[in-house]
């Protein structure tokens, strides 16, 4: 490498210098640029990173919280439909017995015909 700044130098003078400051330079931006790019490729991995965790702990979260809203939706319908099945349970005790009510007061009037006299009673 030496033997080709003596060249140049030699050959080019004072613009060889120049053309060696600033090819100097150049592969000291590119080796920065290289640099920061492996920092800022290095930072956007744990960055990544970071998000799948994060990505994962709230994906979790809101499992638990879907499988609880669904646990407790299948408890409100079952004690819903529980209700709504006493509920004609008790309906259908109170039909039977309004039928049976309906029934005897049928016997009781058919029961007082038998009984009243067939003329009307008389007025003193």
């Amino acid at each position: 490498m030496e033997s080709v700044f003596e060249m140049i130098l030699t050959n080019a003078g004072l613009a060889g210098a120049v053309l060696i400051v600033c090819g100097y330079a150049l592969i000291r931006k590119d080796r920065e640029v290289k640099e920061l790019q492996a920092a800022a490729v290095s930072r956007e991995q744990e960055i990544g990173g970071k998000m799948e965790r994060l990505t994962a702990e709230f994906t979790g979260k809101l499992t638990i919280l879907a499988d609880a809203r669904t646990a407790d939706m299948a408890r409100v319908l079952s004690e819903e439909r529980e209700g709504a099945e006493r509920g004609a349970a008790v309906m259908m005790s109170v039909h039977t017995t309004l039928t049976e009510i309906l029934g005897v007061m049928a016997e009781v009037r058919a029961d007082v015909r038998r009984r009243a006299p067939t003329h009307p009673p008389e007025r003193h």
